[in-house]
């Protein structure tokens, strides 16, 4: 099937990946062609980007109908309708159930938030870095993976689990959102943010490391 679907990235976006990887699990990443973009925090008005995304901020998926939507948490959802939905997110009456999935990612997704900012205060020359900041984002990212680490499959946690990874068909969203955070941390903060030495969360890494095993998890996920 030709590709029918815009995705404007960058390769370092963990919400890029997020995309990519749902849309691997789905079957859809014959469906999606990617052009790479340049964006510029400091003055976003200066790329051409912004005439697409209004925030200018990475990705923005360009339905074949010219729609354009904006996030990976709005993409993904879109994805799962395209596919017959209730595959990485759940359609059913009980809302709770949906309510919990979206919960992970968004735990997921608040440790990544956390991670970028800490990126780019790194960026910032010496002497003007804040070191209680990110500090601060540190320890976001700590309490958001103490929170992953007991819901992890087969524990009492009353909320959504994360998925198993020798899920058959796609993996649900939380364990797809869970597994890009930690890519990031491992490819952009490896030697600011040791996550595996962090108290409370090393059962992550063999769940990470078995989620790795999955094809649509490959290091070359991003083009």
């Amino acid at each position: 099937m030709s590709a029918t679907m815009l995705l404007y990235y960058t390769a370092a976006s963990p919400f890029v990946r997020k995309v990519l990887f749902a849309a691997k699990e789905l079957g859809l990443e014959s469906q999606i062609t990617t052009e790479k973009v340049v964006t510029n925090a400091l003055d976003p008005k200066s790329t051409t980007y912004c005439q697409i995304n209004p925030s200018a901020k990475i990705p923005t998926l360009v339905a074949d109908s010219g729609k354009a939507f904006f996030g990976s948490q709005t993409i993904v959802q879109y994805l799962d309708h395209l596919a017959g939905g209730n595959k990485i997110i759940p359609q059913t009456i009980d809302f709770e159930e949906r309510a919990d999935v979206l919960t992970l990612e968004a735990i997921a997704d608040g440790i990544t938030d956390a991670a970028v900012l800490i990126w780019y205060e790194h960026l910032r020359p010496e002497p003007q870095q804040w070191p209680a900041w990110k500090e601060g984002q540190t320890q976001k990212i700590h309490m958001g993976l103490k929170s992953l680490a007991v819901r992890l499959p087969g524990s009492q946690h009353n909320g959504a689990l994360l998925p198993d990874p020798a899920t058959p068909g796609p993996l649900p969203l939380g364990g797809i959102a869970t597994a890009c955070t930690l890519w990031y941390l491992d490819t952009r903060l490896r030697d600011m943010v040791k996550w595996r030495e962090m108290e409370g969360v090393q059962a992550l890494e063999d769940w990470y490391k078995e989620i790795q095993k999955r094809p649509s998890c490959r290091e070359d996920l991003t083009p």
